[in-house]
């Protein structure tokens, strides 16, 4: 991820995302592609990860979400993919308008 995308509801500054980096010992962009190299191959390794293929640009938020932090990040990814496996339908996609149709009749 080179720059933040465009976001309707939050403003960012144009070095933002540089700054963050920083800020927990990212700024070379090669050290970060190696942790997200790193972080990759462990998620492959995972059997019980029902989804193997996470956006770069996620892992990053993420790692960057857990200061820096890789075995914090491998925990959130865990417990994301262990909720996914043990109660899908709590994570599952769905539209508000017809899930909630009843609820918005009432209003």
């Amino acid at each position: 991820m080179n720059e933040i995308k465009r976001n309707t509801y939050l403003e960012f500054n144009p070095n933002q995302l540089q700054e963050i980096r920083k800020q927990y010992g990212y700024e070379d962009v090669n050290v970060l592609r190696k942790t997200i190299d790193s972080i990759e191959d462990w998620i492959s390794k995972q059997n019980h990860f029902v989804v193997r293929k996470f956006d770069r640009d996620y892992i990053e938020r993420i790692l960057m979400n857990s200061k820096g932090s890789v075995e914090k990040t491998k925990q959130k990814l865990d417990k994301l993919c262990t909720a996914r496996l043990l109660i899908p339908e709590f994570l599952k996609n769905f539209n508000v308008k017809t899930e909630f149709d009843i609820l918005f009749s009432m209003a």
